[in-house]
C-alpha cells in the first residue's frame, strides 16, 4: 500500500522535477557557484530514478540511432588521444547525463506531452528572466559587446543564452497559435513578450534564427495541401528561398553592418576562427579531444597567438574559452572523423523529421524541424552546442534524433501490420 502511494506521489511529482531540471540544469544559466555545484549534484542524482521508471523504454530509445550511438563513443574513445584527459573524462560524464536526459524525455513522453512540458519551462524561463531584468536589473543586465553596452540577459550568463531560449519559445507559441489552440491569445501574448527578450538581449544571431524559423512556417501550409498544389506551392517556396539565399550572398555587409550592427567578419570572429583552423590541421584526423582540451593545453595557446587581432590575450586564462563556432570547437574535437559522424547524423535526422512532416503534418514534428534549423545557425557563430554537456539544446537535439528514429520506426511497423491484415482479409 507505501509502495503504492509513494509511486502515485512520485508520478505527480516527476513532471515538475523534470521542468525544474531542465530549466535550471543548463549550464548558461546564471548561477552562484555553490549552487551551480548543488544543480549539477541534483542532476547526477535524479536522472536515474527517472530512468527507473521507464527503464525497458530507455533502453529501446537509446538504440534507436546508431549514429548518434557512434558520435558519443567517439567521443569517448578521445581520451585516448587526448591532450588534456582529464578534462575530457570531466566532461564525458557530463555529457552523458546530458544525453541521457534527453532520451530519457523520448522514452517516458510523447511528442505532444514533451511540447507542453517544454512551454512550461520556456513562461517559467521568460517569467523569471523579466524579474531578474525588472526587479534586478545588476543580475538581469549584462554587457552585449566588447564595448561594455547592456543588454538583457534575464537568468542567463549571456545574452545569447536568454536569445536561444526565447528563439525557441517564440516558434513554439507561434506554432500554437497558427494550430488552432484553444489559448490561441495566450499563445500570441507569449510570442510577443518572447519576441521583446529577444530584442532587448541585442543578440543578432537569435534573430537570424527567429526570422528562419518563421520562414519555415509557410512550409508546414504547404504539406498539408493536396499533391498538385503541394508541389507547385513548394516549387514556389523552393525559388523564393534559393532568391533570399542569392541576396543574402551578394549584400553580406549590408546585412551584418547596416541590419545586425556586426562587422562582415562577425565582430572579429573570423581571424580567430582561421587561426584555430591552421592549428587544429596539425591533427585534423581525430583532433585533440572532447571537452574542450584543445583549449587547455599549448595548442590553443598557439591557436591565440597566431589571431591577429589579439583575441584572446595569449596570457589570458583559456580553459573555459571556446571558438565561438560549434563546427569548428567539434573539429578541434573529434577532426574529421567526428565532424564526418556529426554530418551524416545531421543528415538522417534531417530526412527523418522531413519524412515525418509530410507523413503525420503534425506541429510537433514541424516544430523539429525548426529546432534543428535553430541549432544549426546557433552553431554557426556563437557558443558551441554540438555534443555538448550541460546544454539545453543538445537535449533537445539528442530527443529530435531518437524520438523522429522511433516514430519512423512504429510508422513502419503500422504500414507492415496493415498490408498483413489486409491480405488475410
Amino acid at each position: 500500500m507505501k509502495a503504492q502511494l509513494i509511486g502515485q506521489l512520485w508520478r505527480k511529482l516527476e513532471p515538475g522535477i523534470v521542468i525544474l531540471l531542465l530549466l535550471i540544469f543548463p549550464a548558461d544559466v546564471d548561477l552562484a557557484p555553490p549552487i551551480r555545484s548543488a544543480v549539477n549534484v541534483f542532476a547526477y542524482i535524479i536522472i536515474y530514478p527517472l530512468i527507473l521508471g521507464c527503464w525497458k523504454r530507455f533502453i529501446y530509445v537509446c538504440t534507436k540511432d546508431w549514429t548518434l550511438l557512434l558520435l558519443l563513443i567517439i567521443a569517448l574513445a578521445s581520451t585516448s588521444w587526448s591532450v588534456a584527459p582529464e578534462v575530457s573524462n570531466l566532461k564525458l560524464r557530463a555529457l552523458i547525463r546530458t544525453m541521457m536526459i534527453g532520451a530519457y524525455l523520448v522514452a517516458r513522453y510523447t511528442p505532444v506531452e514533451l511540447t507542453q512540458l517544454l512551454s512550461k519551462v520556456f513562461i517559467l524561463s521568460g517569467f523569471l528572466s523579466y524579474a531578474a531584468i525588472l526587479l534586478i536589473p545588476s543580475y538581469g543586465l549584462k554587457a552585449s559587446n566588447v564595448e561594455g553596452d547592456l543588454g538583457w540577459a534575464g537568468i542567463y550568463v549571456f545574452k545569447n543564452g536568454l536569445g536561444s531560449i526565447m528563439t525557441l519559445a517564440a516558434t513554439l507559441a507561434l506554432l500554437n497559435f497558427l494550430s488552432g489552440n484553444k489559448k490561441r491569445f495566450l499563445s500570441l501574448i507569449g510570442f510577443a513578450l518572447a519576441v521583446i527578450l529577444i530584442i532587448f538581449s541585442k543578440s543578432s544571431t537569435s534573430v537570424v534564427s527567429l526570422v528562419s524559423a518563421i520562414a519555415l512556417v509557410p512550409l508546414f501550409k504547404i504539406v498539408r495541401q493536396h499533391y498538385k498544389q503541394r508541389v507547385v506551392l513548394g516549387i514556389a517556396a523552393l525559388i523564393v528561398a534559393i532568391g533570399i539565399g542569392i541576396l543574402s550572398v551578394s549584400n553580406l555587409n549590408v546585412i551584418f553592418s547596416d541590419i545586425l550592427g556586426k562587422e562582415s567578419n562577425l565582430t572579429g570572429r573570423q581571424p580567430l576562427w582561421e587561426a584555430i583552423i591552421s592549428v587544429a590541421e596539425e591533427r585534423p584526423w581525430l583532433g585533440y579531444g572532447f571537452g574542450g582540451a584543445f583549449w587547455n593545453s599549448a595548442f590553443g595557446v598557439e591557436a591565440a597567438r597566431r589571431n591577429p587581432l589579439g583575441w584572446p590575450p595569449v596570457d589570458a586564462d583559456l580553459t573555459n574559452f571556446h571558438s565561438h563556432n560549434g563546427y569548428i570547437e567539434l573539429f578541434t574535437q573529434l577532426g574529421w572523423l567526428g565532424c564526418s559522424i556529426f554530418i551524416i547524423n545531421s543528415i538522417f535526422i534531417l530526412y527523418r523529421v522531413i519524412s515525418l512532416i509530410m507523413t503525420t503534418k503534425k506541429m510537433e514534428n514541424f516544430w523539429m524541424l525548426q529546432i534543428l534549423t535553430i541549432i544549426f545557425i546557433f552553431n554557426y557563430s556563437e557558443v558551441p552546442t554540438l555534443l555538448a554537456a550541460n546544454q539545453l539544446t543538445w537535449v533537445l537535439y539528442v530527443s529530435i534524433s531518437l524520438s523522429s528514429a522511433v516514430q519512423k520506426t512504429r510508422i513502419k511497423r503500422e504500414r507492415y501490420l496493415n498490408g498483413t491484415l489486409n491480405l488475410t482479409v
